[in-house]
């Protein structure tokens, strides 16, 4: 079962030449990134005794993303970046992260 903690925690990071994989321990990725409406969210998806959480609790809270996003205006569309070619998202990714320590947190927190 250990190749799942590095399934649902591992994250290739594009780079300008080569990407590079990054695995977070599972103590550090207990969640799951949720893209509604151009909005991302957190979805904990691992309890904290590292047990998984069930489906209906998921459900629960997915359900409640939902209606909360679609209260929400369409934000603006980041996620067409890493449709585009490696070294352009790298580089992109590169100038959000430089741009703000909130653009930096939220895309480790989607990656982690």
């Amino acid at each position: 079962m250990d190749q799942h903690t590095r399934v649902y925690s591992t994250v290739r990071v594009p780079g300008e030449q080569v990407d590079h994989l990054v695995t977070y321990p599972l103590e550090k990725s207990r969640h799951v990134a949720v893209l509604i409406r151009e909005h991302f969210f957190y979805l904990e998806i691992i309890d904290d005794k590292l047990q998984p959480r069930s489906a209906k609790d998921i459900l629960f809270d997915m359900e409640d993303l939902v209606a909360f996003a679609n209260s929400q205006p369409v934000a603006a569309p980041i996620s067409v970046f890493t449709y585009q070619d490696r070294t352009f998202w790298a580089k992109a990714r590169a100038k959000l992260v430089q741009h703000s320590a909130q653009n930096a947190a939220s895309i480790e927190g989607i990656e982690r």
